[in-house]
């Protein structure tokens, strides 16, 4: 009986007259491409992998660009303002930036083992080691962090969300 009602069920709904014309509830469908806002420039620097985009309260668009490994910093209107960053092992150089957080005057950069400081300006701060608690995953405020500790046991799935301190390293 559950099969024939199945069967019924198919052959009335594949049959039921479409309603839906494609047209929208208001007005009509305008698919022309429209550019809302260009960058001017970025100077010498080619934008091929934008890692990250943010916007801060200013309206200032910093953009992380992978290929160069430098933050390109640019008005509201994509007026090119200031590059800044390097990738490497000194002070205030990273290693792998994929991301980053605007927070408070800073610039925070997640880094292997560390997370770096810049001022908005580009300005290096300051960095701190975490040792063991990389992966920071999203800003409480300047110094905290929340991260995923992940549990290499498949059997067991006890993955922690944790607040980290980077002043307390706590």
């Amino acid at each position: 009986l559950t099969m024939i009602t199945a069967l019924l069920f198919n052959v009335i709904f594949l049959m039921a007259e479409v309603k839906n014309q494609d047209t929208p509830l208001k007005g009509n469908w305008d698919f022309k491409l429209q550019q809302i806002w260009e960058i001017d420039n970025a100077s010498d620097y080619v934008l091929t992998q934008i890692f990250d985009l943010q916007e801060d309260d200013d309206g200032r668009i910093y953009l992380l660009e992978g290929k160069q490994n430098k933050f390109l910093v640019l008005d509201p209107k994509g007026k090119f303002l200031y590059a800044f960053g390097n990738q490497g092992e000194g002070p205030g150089e990273y290693k792998m930036a994929f991301s980053f957080f605007l927070e408070g005057p800073y610039v925070i950069v997640p880094d292997q083992q560390k997370v770096h400081y810049f001022k908005k300006d580009g300005t290096y701060v300051k960095s701190y080691n975490l040792g063991g608690m990389a992966f920071l995953r999203t800003p409480i405020d300047e110094y905290r962090f929340l991260r995923v500790q992940e549990n290499d046991d498949e059997k067991v799935n006890l993955d922690k969300l944790e607040i980290i301190d980077v002043n307390t390293m706590s």
